[in-house]
């Protein structure tokens, strides 16, 4: 359901931002936008992860957790972002304790901008890979995925590697500063079942710290209502 939530929303804003004027390029009245360069990124954030949702039978699985990003946008529609995400110190009583999970991702994104000037909705898809590292009991591990393999009450790690997808909203904030919120599914095979692994929801700011000189940039703090934006 999600899945095609998210093609119809894609389709539609990329119908409807054909026309639009994107934040980062020269505009002239009589002509085209034209790209001038890459725009290079850092970002940071928060998330909040589902862990893992093989390992776990609990209700409540969701849990805090800190992100950080580089991105590198290579023309009007097109950016690659790699991800570093960690949840740090979960217990998972009475099954696991001292749960620490680290996620590596390389994500596309593709962009497509609101007409207002400001606003960016994105589709991601890319490869990532979840460090689970945590104490196991093996209590009360009634998921019919339960582990399968490991000794009761020893350290495991493990390394998982998959697929995400998802999508993300971004908000120009100043001329270098944007706000983001982003959710993304993650797949892969681990050693209790294979499928959707986990759901991450988050949200930060991105910096950009290198934009082409060839850019033409807004001036001001935030965006001017006037004649050449349309706001929703």
């Amino acid at each position: 359901m999600f899945l095609r939530t998210s093609l119809l929303l894609s389709l539609v804003f990329l119908l409807n931002g054909r026309n639009a004027r994107g934040a980062h390029y020269d505009v002239d009245d009589t002509s085209k936008s034209v790209w001038k360069g890459p725009i290079l990124s850092v970002g940071g954030g928060a998330i909040y992860s589902s862990l893992n949702f093989f390992k776990n039978a609990a209700a409540y699985t969701n849990y805090w957790g800190s992100d950080l990003r580089l991105l590198c946008q290579l023309n009007k529609n097109v950016r690659f972002a790699t991800h570093y995400s960690t949840v740090q110190g979960v217990n998972l009583v009475p099954t696991w304790y001292n749960v620490t999970t680290k996620y590596y991702n390389i994500d596309f994104h593709l962009l497509t901008h609101f007409s207002n000037e400001v606003s960016v909705f994105y589709m991601l898809l890319g490869i990532w890979g979840q460090r689970w590292s945590g104490f196991y009991t093996g209590l009360e591990d009634f998921s019919s995925l339960a582990m399968k393999g490991i000794p009761h009450f020893s350290n495991y790690t493990t390394l998982y590697f998959g697929a995400a997808l998802g999508c993300g909203l971004e908000f120009q904030i100043t001329n270098r500063v944007h706000f983001f919120a982003e959710l993304k599914m993650c797949f892969s095979k681990t050693d209790a079942g294979t499928g959707l692994n986990d759901v991450i929801y988050g949200g930060g700011f991105r910096y950009d710290f290198y934009v082409s000189a060839k850019h033409k940039r807004k001036r001001g703090l935030l965006p001017k209502f006037n004649k050449k934006y349309t706001w929703f």
